[in-house]
């Protein structure tokens, strides 16, 4: 049969065709994925009736605990001083019995009254055997109120759990399946589950937008040079594209434009599959049918649904883009002040946003069939939602004057009448970025990444917060769906949560193959894996060198090695003296004589001893971490890990480098939430010593202030003061959740893109466009709306030739 007539819509208990009086969904702003809150709002299932494998079941448990019982009186049978005898003789007669009960020694017939034989004589067995122990209880009760004993009740607190148990068996016994309810609850399934959907709903509330600070924080962007369209051996500049925002789908929602895109998306979807729908209806069944009739109404009444909210929807549109076009007016007419302006338009875009969500959900309930999970899982589709970035160009260029200086230009969005207004309101250049909001959304870069996975009951979900005896059935769900799972290509898919190793606490290990793979290296090491507020996990490696050196390590496609000293001057902004290291690193472990005052003296001999060793400013440590990093960058052909920079061309100075490093890759746990400052490879030494903010002094103070305790603890576990610790101790570990798995594969995927899009656009661009946007500040708004317009081209081009599906890295997994 065709799918139409497998599931007719025609046995809904909703009031009107397909839609339910169940309340929707309110804006994204009262979203909360709190297990404790799902619970309070999800509707328990109805009660089932009983099944006879279930009765089967419950039955061989009451045996099994009956067993239990005469085995336990067995033991302690000697302990009990009131027993006459009598409970002896019980439970003797029990544990003979069970074995008649357990095994039917005849073979069973067919089925006499209203169960098998056996099952007869064993209700007839279980009456005789409680008749027995309620008439032995009062008799144990009165000796036991009389006689003193060491262990008081001890035989009748057994014998009234075997009267429970057996009285319990005997309503199995006495009933049909048919008449009793089942006993089975989704209740545990469901608060275990719970903790994986939530997470998973954290991946787009919290994850994704920790992941782009990040990465905009530390610098972490793709970058390739623009080469000179006459002379192709020189470059004029690096170009790269960063990440602003991540939008999945239509909640949670900030952008009021692509929360409508994605509405548009999803109930196209939708309208294409009652299509398809009535196309096989008509196709397959006979006109005259009263049936075949109504389910052809049914389905053309949700197709004028999904077309009238589509109406609404750019209606919605337009209004919106109006508004924000008369906002933008006002900020150039300078009515009001653009911070006002600003709250302004955040209110507005609030309501839109929740007004479109509103409107998707309702729809989507009422086409509740054609948008559930169960859909999907029928038509080998993928069970997902449509995932857009937002993205911007940052340009690197020389500013002409030949002192090594550079011009910094960043743009996100492309509107030249952006610029002019700012230039009207005196705004200086280095804050353009904090009043881009103002411009309408349409003049913002989006990049689309085909389909995100969904998980079944998240956030997205249209079955989240349905009644399941109303709404589940028209959906074709089970009434106990927990979710938890995803649907990939009509088949269900699990990510399981793993063990790993804790995060952010050093862990003391030994192992033999650390001197076995360098001679050098002893055998205890101390091991931290540095978890961000994204999810996205380091692992650093400080390990203890037999000549008395401490190295610290860390993979990134390659090994790197660096010497733990260099790390601490480069962190020193406090301006620690040597002996102010040495005495941080000795004080209160004097007892194990002056072998620890040695290892710490060579471990700084091995620093001073070195070519960097009469360095004093630790923003000369950074320059020496950043010439290491840019010099293996410049010879290495296999992988280049060092952003905004090209062996054509520099784009910043090297203590920015090695900034980047620390940042990076050395306890990332610890960083603050501030971006580090641009820095000119010819810079002065007076912006060189202004450079950094408070905030990021800070984060190198509270990183130094953990090396020196965690190089204290490798000098204690080699010195045998702590033992081993390892990973398999229970407190050391962690589980790695669905969204840190996630949140990987994505910054995989949209790192490619990233790269291929930075690639595509310096390849293409040519060096007179590259010289106009570098200027794009001082010039007018006609010759802007000229550079705009080719940014914008050169940006279409580019996203086109990055692939159909941005996410099968994801997928894959």
């Amino acid at each position: 049969m065709s799918f139409v007539g497998e599931c007719s819509l025609s046995g809904s208990r909703s009031s009107t065709c397909g839609e339910t009086n169940t309340s929707g969904r309110s804006g994204g702003s009262s979203r909360k994925p709190l297990a404790r809150q799902r619970r309070r709002e999800r509707v328990a299932p109805p009660p089932e009736p009983m099944k006879a494998m279930e009765k089967l079941q419950l039955v061989r448990c009451s045996l099994t605990r009956l067993r239990y019982l005469c085995e336990r009186y067995r033991h302690m049978m000697t302990l009990d001083t009131t027993d006459n005898g009598e409970l002896q003789n019980f439970f003797r007669s029990l544990s003979d019995h069970m074995t008649e009960l357990e095994h039917n020694p005849r073979a069973i017939g067919k089925s006499i009254g209203k169960g098998p034989r056996h099952l007869l004589h064993m209700n007839r067995l279980v009456k005789s055997l409680l008749n027995e122990a309620t008439t032995l209880l009062p008799r144990c009760e009165e000796r036991m109120r009389s006689l003193e004993s060491t262990y008081k009740g001890l035989g009748y607190h057994q014998l009234q759990d075997v009267c429970r148990e057996l009285e319990g068996l005997q309503v199995l016994l006495s009933r049909a399946p048919s008449e009793m309810l089942s006993t089975r609850s989704t209740e545990l399934l469901f608060n275990l589950v719970s903790i994986h959907v939530d997470d998973f709903d954290s991946l787009s509330n919290q994850r994704l937008q920790s992941f782009v600070r990040e990465v905009c924080n530390e610098g972490a962007l793709p970058t390739y040079a623009v080469k000179n369209t006459e002379q192709s051996e020189v470059a004029v500049g690096l170009v790269s594209v960063f990440p602003i925002e991540v939008a999945i789908g239509v909640f949670p929602g900030k952008s009021a434009r692509i929360v409508i895109q994605h509405a548009h998306h999803n109930l196209h979807k939708i309208e294409s599959r009652i299509l398809k729908a009535l196309q096989v209806l008509e196709g397959t069944s006979v006109p005259d049918d009263e049936a075949w009739e109504r389910q052809r109404r049914e389905l053309k009444i949700l197709q004028d649904r999904v077309k009238e909210s589509l109406g609404d929807l750019d209606r919605i549109k337009s209004r919106w883009t109006a508004d924000e076009e008369d906002i933008f007016k006002r900020a150039s007419s300078k009515e009001q002040s653009l911070l006002i302006l600003m709250e302004t338009k955040q209110a507005r875009e609030l309501a839109v946003v929740e007004e479109v969500q509103v409107l998707h959900d309702h729809t989507v309930r009422a086409c509740l069939l054609f948008a559930s999970p169960q859909y999907c899982r029928w038509h080998g589709e993928t069970y997902s939602q449509p995932c857009h970035v937002r993205i911007g160009y940052k340009f690197i260029g020389d500013d002409g004057t030949g002192s090594g200086r550079v011009r910094v230009q960043k743009i996100s969005v492309l509107m030249p009448e952006f610029y002019t207004v700012m230039k009207q309101q005196g705004v200086s250049p280095s804050v353009y970025d904090q009043y881009t909001y103002l411009v309408p959304s349409q003049y913002e870069m989006w990049v689309g990444l085909a389909e995100f996975p969904e998980m079944v009951m998240s956030a997205r979900c249209p079955l989240r917060g349905l009644d399941p005896r109303n709404d589940y059935p028209r959906a074709m769900e089970e009434q106990k769906e927990v979710g938890g799972y995803f649907v990939m290509h009509g088949g269900e898919r699990l990510l399981r949560t793993l063990v790993v190793q804790r995060a952010n606490v050093p862990i003391n290990v030994e192992r033999k193959r650390f001197s076995v793979r360098d001679a050098s290296l002893a055998s205890k090491a101390i091991f931290i894996r540095c978890k961000r507020p994204s999810g996205l996990s380091v692992l650093n490696y400080f390990y203890y060198s037999t000549t008395g050196q401490v190295i610290f390590s860390f993979s990134r496609k390659v090994v790197w090695q660096i010497p733990a000293s260099l790390l601490l001057f480069s962190m020193n902004c406090r301006q620690h003296s040597s002996i102010d290291i040495f005495r941080l690193l000795t004080i209160g472990i004097g007892n194990v004589g002056s072998t620890h005052a040695a290892r710490v003296e060579a471990f700084l001999q091995h620093h001073y001893s070195s070519s960097y060793g009469n360095l004093v400013s630790y923003l000369d440590f950074l320059a020496v971490l950043g010439f290491m990093y840019r010099n293996y960058h410049a010879i290495s052909n296999s992988f280049r890990l060092l952003p905004q920079y090209q062996s054509l061309f520099q784009g910043h100075h090297d203590s920015w480098y090695g900034l980047f490093l620390l940042r990076r890759h050395v306890l990332p746990h610890l960083n603050v939430d501030e971006p580090t400052p641009d820095l000119a490879p010819g810079a002065t030494l007076k912006e060189i010593h202004e450079w950094l903010t408070p905030k990021l002094v800070e984060e190198l103070n509270t990183k130094f202030d953990a090396i020196i305790a965690i190089i204290r603890q490798l000098f204690g576990f080699y010195l045998g003061i702590t033992g081993h610790q390892g990973n398999d101790v229970l407190s050391y570990q962690e589980a790695f959740t669905v969204s840190q798995v996630l949140i990987g594969g994505f910054e995989v995927c949209l790192s490619r893109l990233l790269k291929v899009l930075t690639y595509r656009m310096a390849t293409s661009m040519p060096s007179t466009l590259f010289s106009q946007i570098l200027r794009i500040t001082k010039m007018d708004g006609k010759g802007n709306g000229r550079i705009f317009e080719q940014l914008k081209e050169h940006t279409e081009v580019s996203a086109r030739r990055t692939g159909s599906d941005g996410l099968a890295t994801l997928n894959r997994l």
